[in-house]
C-alpha cells in the first residue's frame, strides 16, 4: 500500500509551490537556496498553514526573517489563509531540540544528552587545536597591544558581551592570535560546558568548499552556528572571496542574533 498525501496538503501545494517561486524572484538564488529551500508543506487546515523545517535553528531564522512575507504571499495565492505556522518538521524532531509542541515551539533540550556530547564533539573536528602556551598568564603587554588585551580579557570573564563582535587588528607578532587562543582557554576553563571553536579563516573556507562540493551547505550552516563563542584568526583571507564572505556574514549574523560571543 502506497502512502497518499492527504486531500488539504495535496490541494494547497499548488498555492506553495508559487510562494515559493515568488519568494525565490523575491529573495535571490542565494539566499532561497540556504534558508527556504528546506522548508516543505505540512498542513493546511482552514484558516492555517503549516510548513516545516528541519530543526529549530532553522525554523527560528525563517520565523524572524520571512514569516511575515510568506504569510503574506499565501494570503495572495490561496484566498482564505490568515497564518502561516513554522514547526521542526523532519519524520522525528532534529536531534536535541525536543518534540515541537502544539504551538510550533519546539520544547527545551535537556542539559547533558548524548546529542550535546556528540555535537561537542563535531565541534571539536570543526575547529583547530589550541596552543598550550597561548594563555593571558604568558601574554606579554606593552604599549601596542594592552588595549586589545583588556578588550579579551572582558570578552573572556564575563557574560553579558561587552564587545560583540570583537575584532583585533594590528601587525604581525603583537599577539592577535595569542589573544585569540588565551580567550578560548579562558572560557573552557570558566564554563566547560560552553562550545568554543577556534579556527582558521582558511580552515573556514577550506570547510565551505567542502560543503559545497558534498551538496550539504545547510549541515555546515548546522554546525558552526551551534557555537557559543566562534574564533576565527586571519579574517582578512577571506576578502574578494564573495561566496564565502556572504557565507561568513550570514553565520556572524546568525550567532549574534542567539547572543553567541564572536
Amino acid at each position: 500500500m502506497t502512502a497518499r498525501t492527504p486531500p488539504p496538503v495535496r490541494d494547497g501545494q499548488d498555492a506553495w509551490e508559487k510562494v515559493r517561486a515568488r519568494l525565490l524572484a523575491e529573495v535571490g538564488q542565494a539566499t532561497f537556496a540556504s534558508w527556504l529551500v528546506p522548508l516543505t508543506l505540512v498542513d493546511v487546515d482552514g484558516d492555517q498553514v503549516t510548513l516545516g523545517v528541519g530543526t529549530r535553528f532553522l525554523r527560528d531564522w525563517v520565523v524572524s526573517r520571512f514569516a511575515h512575507r510568506i504569510a503574506s504571499l499565501w494570503s495572495e495565492e490561496r484566498q482564505g489563509v490568515l497564518s502561516v505556522r513554522i514547526v521542526i518538521h523532519a519524520g522525528q524532531p532534529a536531534a536535541g531540540e525536543g518534540e515541537p509542541r502544539a504551538d510550533g515551539e519546539p520544547a527545551p533540550a535537556r542539559r547533558g544528552s548524548a546529542h550535546g556530547r556528540a555535537r561537542d564533539g563535531v565541534l571539536a573536528d570543526l575547529g583547530s587545536p589550541l596552543n598550550g602556551r597561548f594563555t593571558f598568564r604568558e601574554f606579554v603587554v606593552g604599549e601596542t597591544n594592552e588595549l586589545a588585551h583588556a578588550a579579551a580579557q572582558q570578552v573572556a570573564g564575563v557574560d553579558h558581551l561587552p564587545f560583540n563582535p570583537l575584532y583585533l587588528y594590528g601587525g604581525v607578532g603583537l599577539g592577535k592570535t595569542h589573544l585569540l587562543h588565551a580567550i578560548a582557554w579562558c572560557i573552557r576553563g570558566r564554563e566547560p560546558g560552553r562550545r568554543v571553536v577556534y579556527l582558521s579563516a582558511e580552515r573556514f573556507m577550506y570547510q565551505f568548499v567542502q560543503a559545497i562540493r558534498r551538496k550539504d551547505t545547510v549541515a555546515f550552516k548546522e554546525r558552526f552556528r551551534s557555537a557559543d563563542v566562534l574564533l576565527i584568526d586571519d579574517i582578512q583571507f577571506i576578502c574578494d572571496k564573495d561566496s564565502t564572505q556572504e557565507e561568513f556574514l550570514h553565520t556572524l549574523d546568525a550567532l549574534l542574533d542567539h547572543r553567541c560571543q564572536v
